[in-house]
């Protein structure tokens, strides 16, 4: 068993890959493989106004995403879906997707995430 306190957890500001723009959002992963999970469960802080790229990603492992607070968007080939606080959302493997934040401040989410 293992109980950790987030906030002494590594923040992890990723930026899009070759962007010249500020960090996309904060990730704090909370549990890893090596800690026997088969499963991470994953913070999010995502900021308003900025654009990760490439527009849409896919990879073989699902999102099971819970909004805390703010408002963003799951963008799909079928379109553009709102989020907001207290919805949940799942993304299955392989489907192309990327999720942004919509809103002036900051959107909080929760997600996990198999280690596939």
């Amino acid at each position: 068993m293992k109980i950790v306190d987030y906030h002494q957890l590594k923040r992890q500001w990723t930026t899009p890959s070759g962007s010249p723009l500020k960090p996309h959002f904060i990730l704090i992963p909370f549990f890893s493989k090596e800690d026997g999970a088969s499963f991470t469960m994953r913070y999010h802080v995502l900021l308003p106004g900025d654009r990760p790229d490439p527009p849409l990603h896919t990879h073989p492992w699902e999102h099971q995403t819970f909004s805390i607070c703010g408002q963003g968007a799951l963008l799909t080939e079928e379109g553009e879906f709102e989020v907001k606080e207290g919805l949940v959302v799942f993304v299955p493997p392989n489907e192309p997707h990327i999720m942004v934040c919509r809103g002036e401040l900051p959107w909080v989410c929760v997600d996990c995430i198999s280690y596939v």
